[in-house]
């Protein structure tokens, strides 16, 4: 049997995806994510750790990761408290956000699982004395010093992090050769006095990110017994019984440990190919310069000719193998040689083509990606689950152009209908090469990738190259066999995957369980900012992606008047029951969904001239940024001239090129609503009342004491109100 290697890693925090971004790079084929769960690897070891239960139960955390895979257990394996349990269990998020979990049943289920662990040690140990065994667990198992953060040795609430297993039998005995852990954003990587190694590779929350974190940690043994905390039966679950033993035989590749030194032996993963046409400039030019990133990455790069400038793409220094070929997709039998040079390329390396990215068109939209996609295949260069992108436009939209006169879709004529074949290509596409050419995994698609500041898009356009071509590469290597034949389109209605997420019951990803505390504090400690009505009985808000209600109920119960907008019905029915079981009259508030027609508002406002409080949290951060100059066009048209807007501010820790949702709002606010601008920044500037030229005034910011989790300390609350005659 070949030997194992574990990929080590823990506390990546993807339940705030995409609050930051980052590619795990496949150094082995087993996964060991202490903490929480990736796809990429063809065998994950997965384990719960505190954050994935928060603000639900744990029955509802055990039934979505059993959904994901009927084998997986559910895990409450935790530290031992100690005398400081009361404070443990004010102090501590376990205790507060997951629900009907107490500290003792924390302390029942440690001493369950060291027992369970002990026994199974020592029956290892005594039946197979040359069986090494490796133990993986979420909380720190030791008092090493090592192992912890020198900055909370002496902390009273240590023992929810760590606890000390030194003294156990399963700690003792020298055929434990490595206990990996993660929790407590530490990284360490040392030998104890009985040969254990002791592991943790952290890489931490996007604002207190670690510094040890090493992306490619691996470590391998031959053929160990591997433990980790499955509550299945009562304790830890041998690996041996959720692997069939086919997936522990791998062919072998000797490679080295940088930081350790250990041999590895592991098996070939195939390495990306990206065939891309257009690459002399402009997107194809974007493309290749973030896939090159990755050194396992091979580019094949068409451009129309060999002879014209290709200074910047010769430039681009990244480590992933880049070949620059002359494909002139206006020419069939430039497409042909392009085609067999790239085969003598990746046919010497027995590769295929994983990723085209039919770019390159204007003159060509259909005839280009329809030779390229056929030569290639003439060559047997299209892997089996090929994906294929081809690039439209919101011109070839026959929906938008009807009762456009005058505007742009009405003055590309050629262009928008070349671009509606290309969709139509795309189409047939998807099945014939299912159906004809026997790639039966492919999958193809169709991607605007929105008004972009190149030749072509000009200067007046709304995205830099490297944020349109981040969001088509995260399209891209999220897509799944239901999705051929789709369209993405950069300026669609952002209402339609939200309402998928209801629909499919996955709210939980953003719901918080309770009001925002931000607004809270500002209605209760800040009346004087709140909005001044005479002649009504009460105020009426608006509050925009309001999801299950909790901000909605929150201002009702606090006098006002409220409608809730959400994009599915699934979503207004669930507000609607958490309101009727919250309210003795819930009839003082009203939900509307996306299928409401124009003009909702009129019927709700009564003959007012607007609402006299909006509110926005999490609505302009999900909405793609070329969108938000119509969001503050709608902000002005709905506002009562007397009324605030309050907005909290989210995010404003994530970087201003790192795409979303949610996407970053730094500086946006300003932009949008006192400037008059688009709300694109790209510089961060010193905002300073009395500037620009936009409908709104700010009236105060401050940062709020409590506010989300994802947000304390960073969120900031502005309100604003309009300017006289806006």
């Amino acid at each position: 049997m070949a030997p194992i290697a574990f990929q080590l890693m823990s506390d990546l925090h993807l339940e705030t995806h995409p609050t930051y971004d980052f590619d795990i790079k496949l150094t082995a084929p087993y996964l060991a994510l202490l903490g929480d769960i990736g796809h990429r690897y063809w065998v994950v070891f997965f384990l719960l750790g505190n954050h994935e239960p928060t603000y639900q139960t744990w029955q509802i955390a055990k039934d979505r990761v059993r959904a994901f895979e009927q084998r997986m257990s559910r895990l409450r394996s935790t530290s031992t408290i100690g005398k400081f349990e009361r404070e443990v269990g004010e102090r501590m998020v376990d205790f507060k956000g997951i629900r009907e979990w107490t500290v003792e049943d924390h302390n029942e289920a440690h001493r369950s699982d060291v027992e369970w662990l002990n026994s199974q040690v020592a029956a290892i140990t005594a039946t197979e004395p040359k069986r090494e065994i490796v133990i993986f667990t979420h909380h720190c198992p030791t008092k090493d010093a090592r192992a912890l953060d020198p900055r909370f040795l002496d902390s009273p609430v240590s023992t929810g992090f760590v606890c000390d297993m030194r003294g156990e039998v399963c700690w003792q005995r020298e055929a434990v050769v490595c206990w990996g852990f993660g929790h407590t954003h530490y990284s360490c990587d040392f030998v104890d006095e009985h040969g254990t190694r002791v592991v943790a590779n952290q890489k931490g929350y996007y604002t207190s990110q670690e510094s040890k974190y090493a992306i490619k940690k691996i470590f391998m043994r031959d053929n160990p017994a591997v433990f980790f905390p499955a509550r299945s039966r009562g304790g830890f679950m041998r690996a041996r019984e959720i692997m069939p033993n086919s997936l522990l035989q791998t062919p072998r590749v000797c490679l080295w440990d940088t930081d350790s030194k250990i041999r590895v032996d592991w098996a070939v993963a195939t390495m990306p190919v990206y065939c891309i046409t257009g690459t002399n400039r402009g997107l194809g030019l974007e493309f290749v310069r973030q896939l090159a990133a990755d050194a396992d990455t091979t580019i094949i790069a068409g451009t129309r000719s060999l002879d014209g400038d290709l200074s910047d793409l010769r430039a681009i220094s990244g480590p992933a193998k880049i070949h620059i070929l002359a494909c002139d997709t206006s020419d069939p039998e430039s497409v042909r040689r392009f085609a067999s040079e790239a085969k003598s390329i990746l046919g010497a390396a027995n590769l295929q083509v994983d990723f085209l990215l039919n770019n390159a068109g204007i003159r060509v939209n259909v005839i280009g990606p329809a030779k390229t996609v056929e030569f290639l295949n003439a060559e047997s260069l299209l892997s089996a689950n090929v994906r294929i992108v081809n690039f439209t436009s919101g011109l070839a939209s026959m929906s938008e152009s009807l009762g456009a006169e005058g505007n742009t879709f009405r003055q590309c004529c050629t262009y928008s209908i070349s671009k509606a074949g290309l969709n139509m290509l795309a189409v047939h596409q998807s099945g014939d090469l299912r159906k004809k050419a026997g790639l039966t995994g492919a999958v193809v698609i169709v991607v605007d990738p929105g008004w972009v500041r190149t030749r072509m898009g000009g200067p007046n356009a709304v995205l830099e190259p490297h944020q349109s071509i981040a969001g088509v590469l995260n399209v891209v290597h999220g897509l799944t066999d239901k999705d051929n034949g789709s369209f993405y389109l950069q300026l669609e209605d952002q209402s339609s995957g939200w309402a998928e997420l209801w629909d499919t019951n996955q709210s939980e990803l953003w719901d918080r369980g309770r009001p925002s505390p931000a607004l809270i504090e500002l209605v209760e400690t800040r009346p004087d900012l709140l909005p001044r009505v005479t002649g009504k009985a009460r105020p009426r808000a608006l509050i925009p992606g309001c999801g299950k209600g909790y901000d909605v109920v929150m201002l009702a119960l606090h006098g006002f008047d409220v409608v809730g907008l959400e994009v599915s019905r699934v979503a207004v029915k669930t507000a609607q029951a958490y309101a009727a079981g919250e309210m003795a009259e819930p009839r003082t508030h009203n939900y509307g969904n996306r299928d409401d027609p124009a003009g909702w508002e009129a019927a709700l406002l009564d003959g007012a001239e607007g609402f006299d409080l909006i509110y926005d949290y999490t609505f302009l951060c999900a909405i793609r940024p070329e969108m938000r100059e119509g969001w503050a066009r709608r902000m002005r048209q709905l506002l009562a001239p007397n009324g605030v807007l309050v907005c909290v501010e989210f995010p404003l820790h994530k970087d201003l090129k790192h795409p979303g949702p949610p996407w970053p709002l730094q500086g946006a606010y300003w932009n949008l609503l006192a400037e008059g601008g688009n709300g694109i920044v790209h510089v961060l500037r010193d905002e300073k009342a009395g500037r620009g030229n936009g409908a709104f005034t700010r009236v105060e910011r401050f940062k709020p004491r409590e506010s989300y989790l994802e947000g304390q300390g960073q969120d900031m609350v502005s309100v604003w109100s309009l300017k006289k005659g806006a």
